[in-house]
């Protein structure tokens, strides 16, 4: 039987940026819309002039113009030009900046992250675009999985800005989670709830993954009921919270926790399903593990495949050996034969369905010549440990009466580790 003690929930992570807006190189300055304006940042930097030369901002124009047919291939060659005329640092920082932009959109990313670099160095654009083109380093840091880069261009970014946005800081939580240093995760998640702006879906992922992966099972638990509660059809908060309780060894909160859930009409996923009926088997409730089985197939969210065949069968099994001596145990046997020769036909190449029938037959129902039968088909397929099934067919054809046979199996079983210690001292009875 398999053993579940732990669930590992891994989440996936994806929090998407975009780069420079290509509006940023707009220079008719009396047709701009009005924008934000900071005369200082938040260490002090003031607005440089932004003056530029008549010949750089033709070409910056240029360049824009074939941007915006996305040519972008084109445009860089004009900014190329651009830069070889570029003097002041408004010109070199403006140039920089629009090639970041227009490389990014090329999926150059290496390109795009010097030349944006480039743009920051210059100094030359106002506090604006000089911020927006630190904050473009750091996403674009993040996005290329430069995570310890990211965490330095951001601390550098966060040092300017007079305000940072929720997604900003959630873009410096995800890259300590990614380091998996969860508690720094944690401290940037919080503080981008605290901004009052609206939490997209991977902000309460990375908080909730944080908690889990930092080994926080009790404030995992707690968190994911609390998401449960705000939102009941995320499946996700569910099977994290069972997984946390079952991480701290609370069986019975997260059964109940499953249970709760599917009288609600809430267990609605394999993954939920497959959670329950091994929670059960784990807690040695076979019974209503072999009947989670049977009901999450007859609602359509298990697949009725051999492997979940098998562990119906041996759920069962397991079960009718908890009763054993007791009237009820034989119904719940007969189950357990039932979903094995069912699995045999939906594994043909396995033989673990038919060495479980060898031994229940064999030892369970005092039938050897039955077991035999199933036992012979067994080793001629795919098995796990072929010794077993060897030794169980030596015993099953030593008491059909075929003595020859079943020397033959158990000698074939002494070659195996499994069976042969059981082997040998089988086959001191043929003495």
């Amino acid at each position: 039987m398999p053993i579940l003690r732990k669930l590992s929930y891994a989440l996936t992570i994806a929090l998407a940026f975009t780069a420079l807006d290509p509006a940023l190189v707009a220079f008719a300055k009396a047709k701009e819309p009005a924008r934000e304006v900071i005369d200082v940042t938040l260490s002090g930097r003031k607005n440089p002039k932004t003056s530029i030369g008549n010949s750089v901002s033709k070409l910056l124009q240029k360049a824009q113009k074939l941007a915006v047919d996305e040519k972008f291939t084109e445009a860089l060659v004009v900014l190329e030009q651009a830069l070889g005329k570029a003097k002041t640092p408004y010109e070199i920082a403006k140039s920089n900046q629009i090639k970041a932009s227009y490389l990014y959109n090329t999926e150059n990313y290496d390109g795009a992250l010097l030349a944006g670099r480039a743009a920051v160095a210059a100094d030359g654009l106002d506090n604006v675009e000089h911020l927006q083109s630190k904050l473009f380093v750091a996403q674009l840091l993040n996005q290329s999985e430069k995570y310890d880069e990211a965490i330095v261009a951001f601390n550098e970014y966060a040092a300017d800005a007079p305000k940072i946005k929720g997604s900003e800081f959630m873009m410096q939580s995800s890259n300590f989670y990614n380091l998996e240093k969860y508690k720094d995760a944690i401290g940037f998640a919080d503080k981008a709830f605290a901004t009052g702006d609206t939490p997209a879906n991977a902000w309460y992922q990375i908080r909730l993954n944080s908690l889990y992966q930092g080994e926080d099972y009790e404030g995992a638990a707690a968190y994911a009921k609390e998401l449960m509660a705000k939102d009941p059809s995320n499946r996700q908060w569910l099977s994290l919270a069972v997984s946390s309780y079952l991480s701290l060894d609370k069986n019975s909160e997260a059964l109940a926790l499953l249970n709760d859930a599917k009288t609600k009409g809430q267990l609605d996923t394999e993954a939920l399903w497959t959670q329950l009926y091994q929670l059960y088997s784990n807690s040695e409730q076979f019974n209503e593990a072999g009947a989670a089985i049977e009901e999450g197939i007859a609602k359509g969210f298990l697949k009725s495949d051999g492997k979940r065949m098998s562990s119906l069968g041996q759920n069962y099994y397991m079960g009718a050996q908890a009763l054993e001596g007791k009237p009820e145990a034989k119904p719940i046997l007969d189950k357990a034969i039932d979903a094995f020769k069912r699995a045999i036909p939906l594994e043909p190449k396995s033989g673990e369905a038919e060495l479980w029938l060898g031994q229940i037959f064999l030892l369970d129902k005092d039938e050897p010549k039955q077991g035999r039968e199933y036992l012979a088909s067994a080793v001629t397929k795919t098995l796990d440990k072929p010794g077993n099934a060897y030794y169980l067919l030596g015993v099953a054809e030593d008491q059909s009466g075929n003595r020859v046979a079943a020397k033959a199996a158990l000698i074939k079983a002494q070659g195996y580790p499994e069976s042969k210690s059981n082997a040998t001292s089988y086959l001191k009875n043929f003495k």
